[in-house]
């Protein structure tokens, strides 16, 4: 099994993971932080956060990740990943259209949610909408990526006229953002 020293080494030499390296390290950080125990991340690709999560995981006794994509392939790349990192016993495949799954899931369950999807703004808006009831309503985290994206943020600026929370920006170079649920 991988140490997270090992993995950050490898995901710092990939092409697909260079614009979201530091991304990475937040996730990270706030999963061993916050001790979460139910993570959903929607939206995979190339499995860049999905290894993240599950190397977290590895470290924390009953942290659980379900991973949602509407493509096989991108489930399919992840896996093959994951096994090979030695992580697959962490992570929970789900072949579902984002919108649906949020939509079927249990109000004030996922500790951490991350939206990371096609970034348009309908699709966006109702993700972060659902996700805004799916987190813990105290305490629960909604990162968003890619919000260096004009319809991410539009997203983002119309959740925060319904919702509290308290919102961070990160500084890195695909834009993430972090949603903190309050009562």
């Amino acid at each position: 099994m991988k140490d997270w020293n090992e993995l950050l080494s490898e995901l710092g030499t990939l092409h697909e993971s260079i614009g979201m390296f530091e991304d990475l390290k937040i996730f990270y950080e706030y999963t061993l932080k916050y001790k979460y125990n139910n993570i959903l991340e929607i939206g995979i690709l190339h499995g860049n956060s999905n290894r993240t999560f599950a190397c977290a995981a590895s470290v924390l006794p009953n942290t659980k990740i379900t991973s949602v994509d509407i493509e096989q392939g991108c489930i399919n790349e992840c896996y093959a990943k994951l096994k090979n990192d030695g992580f697959e016993q962490y992570v929970t495949y789900v072949k579902s259209d984002s919108v649906k799954f949020l939509h079927q899931s249990n109000d004030n369950y996922w500790d951490c949610i991350f939206i990371d999807t096609d970034h348009r703004l309908t699709q966006t808006l109702a993700e972060i909408f659902l996700a805004g009831l799916k987190a813990k309503q105290n305490g629960g985290h909604i990162f968003m990526h890619d919000t260096g994206m004009q319809e991410v943020r539009d997203a983002i600026e119309v959740f925060k006229k319904y919702k509290k929370y308290k919102h961070t920006r990160f500084q890195t170079n695909a834009g993430l953002d972090l949603l903190e649920l309050t009562q």
